[in-house]
């Protein structure tokens, strides 16, 4: 927790404000999002096989990443903000993207709207990470 305390506050960095995704009921979750009271952080850098993924464009070339923050946003109509925390030599540092609103597109399925908020998430990580490494 010590990578989060560092970005989001000692407060907020806990134990008890950690949601299992085996022990949580979906249900409970989009009611809890819904209500408007609620903010989630999801991690992007799952390891493999623990859930489903979908394919986009990371580096310019094909990269399986998470879908389920997209489709969270989607079927519960809340926004995504994209942030990266991560530490130098000298603190932990916050970069903040502007805010992915969840709505699909005109005749787009929920498969594609996902496919496209999740394309917009990898490429702000994307571009963070290319802009570290140099």
């Amino acid at each position: 927790y010590a990578n989060m305390a560092a970005g989001f506050a000692d407060s907020l960095a806990k134990p008890e404000c950690e949601l299992i995704l085996k022990d949580t009921n979906s249900t409970m979750l989009s009611q809890m999002l819904r209500e408007g009271n609620t903010s989630i952080i999801l991690f992007c850098d799952v390891p493999a096989g623990l859930n489903e993924t979908i394919q986009v464009k990371f580096l310019n070339r094909n990269a399986w990443f998470s879908v389920g923050p997209a489709i969270l946003a989607l079927i519960n109509k809340v926004p995504l903000l994209p942030i990266i925390n991560y530490s130098n030599d000298y603190s932990s540092l916050l970069k903040i993207d502007d805010q992915i609103e969840p709505d699909l597109l005109p005749r787009e399925t929920l498969r594609d709207g996902a496919q496209r908020i999740t394309q917009k998430l990898v490429t702000f990580f994307e571009s963070v990470f290319l802009r570290t490494l140099n």
